[in-house]
């Protein structure tokens, strides 16, 4: 199963901090049998892919990213389908996804 995170940017990384960034994630989740994948440096967030075998390994996984690259901000399990939303609520939200990089 596939799960989309973002962690909070605390620390200011960017773009270019994006291998090192990878490889700690990989390095806290890879004890439970995860992996990471996609990952996007914003001012605001650090985004990843965490693929997992067994959503019983969720938790742990989650508590290794923020102990290692801070606060969860959005997590979304990506293998569900969305449920339908109106044309002004799918604007916002990609306004918001656009000004948070």
């Amino acid at each position: 199963m596939r799960f989309l995170v973002r962690l909070a940017n605390q620390k200011g990384a960017s773009s270019a901090d994006r291998k090192q960034l990878t490889k700690i994630a990989y390095d806290a989740v890879r004890p439970f049998g995860a992996d990471v994948g996609n990952l996007r440096v914003s001012s605001r967030a650090v985004e990843l892919d965490l693929l997992l075998e067994a959503e019983t390994v969720l938790q742990p996984s989650l508590k290794a990213l923020e102990d290692k690259m801070g606060p969860i901000l959005t997590l979304r399990k990506l293998d569900i389908a969305s449920p339908p939303i109106d044309k002004a609520e799918a604007i916002r939200l990609g306004l918001d996804l656009f000004n948070e990089e």
